[in-house]
């Protein structure tokens, strides 16, 4: 299981510098590449002029410089052990301190700066450890300045890794922010959209509750005036008729309103505020000018 990159920034509690778990990209894949040749050609370079390739044998120093190369292809999912473990490896075998360069670095881009910190301190002491154990010939000074030189490159490297981590946080931060700000924003003209259809569904109902009386209006008055001559009684009845057909209509502009989906296009509805005016005309007989 891959080591939990933890938190680094305020706000971005769990968001790692870089996805360590999921499938690489093409960029992954390259720099990759690029990490594990230039770790390989360090250590053949290494290998030509280390000074302790009497005491070492070149098929040990080979395998070394191949095997901590090819580790560097699980930097990503394991930062932190494949970092310790070529430290620890480079203070035997020097040839793989290249590889334990890019590993520390690694760790600095993936974790946070505690991690990082734990993970430098033995890099750093692993210098002198290193000419302790293979004294050579340059005496206290020589092994005092190289491991003054081993500091300060494993300190630059961790502070440029952290570095680096800082701004991709901020970039992922700033992608967040924007991912939330064009949410809420959405939710907002959703919200504007559906108060809007609300208002105008209970115009039309207002609308379609005086058409519906009127239409009981005339009815009552067929049934309390029947004696009345049948071109006024078939007129009558047509008013009724186109008012209940318009009513319908009414009512299905104002369900179809209702169930409008919350994210559409910015036409404007069918039954909107044309089908309420059109709804406020009164009902009126074919050639008459007030209400029956």
């Amino acid at each position: 299981m891959a080591d939990d990159p933890g938190p680094e920034l305020p706000g971005l509690s769990r968001i790692p510098a870089e996805p360590t778990g999921g499938p690489r990209t093409a960029r992954d894949l390259v720099v990759d590449a690029l990490c594990v040749l230039l770790a390989a050609a360090l250590a053949a370079v290494g290998i030509w002029l280390d000074p302790t390739s009497d005491r070492i044998p070149v098929a040990v120093d080979v395998v070394a410089g191949v095997a901590g190369s090819a580790a560097l292809l699980w930097r990503r999912r394991f930062p932190v052990p494949v970092a310790v473990g070529l430290i620890a490896l480079s203070v035997v075998l020097p040839v793989v301190g290249a590889a334990s360069a890019i590993a520390l670095f690694t760790v600095a881009v993936h974790r946070r700066a505690a991690v990082a910190g734990a993970v430098t301190v033995p890099a750093v002491l692993s210098t002198p450890s290193e000419y302790l154990l293979w004294p050579g010939t340059a005496g206290p000074a020589g092994t005092l300045g190289a491991s003054a030189g081993s500091a300060a490159l494993c300190l630059a490297l961790t502070g440029w890794g952290a570095v680096v981590r800082s701004r991709r946080q901020l970039v992922l931060a700033w992608a967040d922010r924007a991912r939330q700000a064009e949410t809420e924003q959405r939710l907002r003209v959703e919200r504007v959209r559906r108060a809007e259809r609300e208002r105008i569904a209970r115009e039309m109902h207002d609308v379609l509750a005086h058409r519906l009386s009127l239409l009981s209006l005339h009815a009552g008055m067929l049934e309390y005036r029947r004696a009345l001559p049948s071109e006024k009684l078939a007129g009558t009845a047509a008013v009724i008729r186109s008012g209940a057909h318009q009513s319908l209509n009414d009512l299905r502009e104002i369900i179809g309103l209702l169930r409008a989906p919350d994210i559409g296009s910015d036409r404007p509805h069918a039954g909107g505020v044309v089908g309420v005016r059109r709804t406020r005309r009164p009902l009126r007989r074919p050639g008459h000018t007030g209400h029956t």
